[in-house]
């Protein structure tokens, strides 16, 4: 999730410096935010936060499509999430 703009559209930045190389070591890796564009630095754990909210996004939003978008559905879905 980007930092800035709590956005969880990210990617993996390039390398482009000796401190990218100094915080690989430490579980470090830098990213940009496709929102607003900040580079900043993550651990691979916290990655994986981000794809199951993004996975869990995505279930919500078809599940949301098949119902019309009723809102009782989301929350049944954050119920089940859990």
């Amino acid at each position: 999730m980007c930092p800035i703009c709590d956005s969880v559209n990210i990617s993996p930045s390039k390398k482009r410096n000796l401190r990218d190389l100094f915080m690989r070591p430490f579980g470090q890796v830098p990213y940009r935010c496709r929102d607003c564009k900040s580079r900043f630095y993550m651990s691979g754990a916290r990655i994986k936060d981000i794809e199951r909210h993004r996975a869990w996004l995505l279930s919500v939003r078809e599940r949301e499509e098949q119902t019309g978008g009723r809102a009782d559905d989301t929350s049944e879905a954050l119920a089940n999430s859990k």
